[in-house]
């Protein structure tokens, strides 16, 4: 994702790592996060951005479960532990770096699928050679998962 680009989806890391950079006008980047298992991207769709602020870049490939702005907004609005934990990451994020932090306190995927749990559905994933397949099914609309499709 590039920064100014629509902010249509936020990712939730299972592996890998993203970096949030901010682009300047001449073109050089500086670094401002880094992104895993702990968290996701466009958090600015907390406060209710449209677009992204900051170009992301993945450093190490990995898999992420992938929501739409539109399904986080209404879960932020409408499932009350999804949104005390996003608050949770995002008050996180804003604290000094000096601070200890204890490794198990990831949301990433964990997030999505204690999500996907509360409202009756599942998360499946698949891993291969090269790729993850994740697959969010939700009781609110009749589906099937097939990973192999």
């Amino acid at each position: 994702m590039d920064a100014d680009s629509s902010l249509d989806h936020v990712f939730f890391p299972d592996s890998g790592v993203v970096s949030v950079v901010a682009v300047y006008s001449d073109g050089s980047v500086i670094e401002m996060a880094t992104i895993g298992r702990e968290g996701f991207t466009g958090v600015k769709a907390v406060f209710g951005a449209k677009r992204s602020s900051a170009r992301l870049l993945v450093q190490i490939p990995g898999s992420a479960a992938k929501m739409s702005r539109a399904a986080f907004t209404r879960a932020m609005g409408s499932i009350p532990s999804f949104r005390n934990l996003v608050y949770n990451y995002v008050h996180r994020r804003q604290r000094p770096r000096g601070r200890s932090r204890r490794a198990d306190s990831g949301l990433g995927g964990r997030l999505v699928e204690g999500f996907a749990q509360q409202l009756g559905g599942q998360l499946k994933r698949e891993s291969g050679d090269k790729a993850t397949i994740v697959c969010l099914t939700l009781p609110s609309r009749e589906a099937s998962c097939d990973l192999r499709a």
